[in-house]
């Protein structure tokens, strides 16, 4: 699903902090960058020069519309984005001050899973309330007419 976040909600690797220290820290420093937890930091691949080269170089010449969505899964329950694919990417939106990124955003089998059994869950709520009001009714009529053959007596 496409879809446009902000910048410092993606959550980076150890070797992307550390690329940006290096190149990019007075950017770093205002996009305020949030750090993958060390346990959920599972990435080896080291950072391409020759990849954030040519990346510059698409967004020097304002063709960035044309690189491929930077892939985005949900970190846990939170508000947090993890990369699946464009780390690069993600790393020279950070050195260019890009504060939103149009993102395909993968919704896991969780999510899916988990808004169903809400919606779900909500509809017998529903039909509860009713059945509840239902028997209400008829128990506040039933009520009333044996009060009625009461008082007729």
């Amino acid at each position: 699903m496409q879809v446009t976040i902000n910048t410092n909600k993606i959550l980076l690797d150890r070797l992307m902090i550390e690329y940006l220290k290096n190149h990019c820290e007075d950017q770093l420093r205002t996009m305020v960058a949030n750090m993958l937890p060390k346990q959920d930091d599972l990435i080896n691949h080291k950072i391409d020069s020759n990849t954030i080269n040519k990346i510059k170089k698409t967004y020097e010449d304002n063709k960035e519309n044309q690189l491929p969505l930077i892939k985005l899964k949900r970190f846990k329950n939170t508000s947090f984005y993890k990369i699946k694919d464009g780390r690069h990417r993600v790393i020279v939106a950070f050195c260019n001050n890009v504060p939103q990124l149009n993102v395909n955003l993968e919704i896991s089998h969780k999510q899916s899973t988990t808004s169903k059994i809400k919606k779900s869950n909500s509809s017998k709520i529903e039909k509860k309330r009713h059945s509840k009001r239902h028997s209400k009714r008829h128990s506040k009529k039933r009520h009333s007419k044996k009060q009625s053959k009461k008082y007729r007596r």
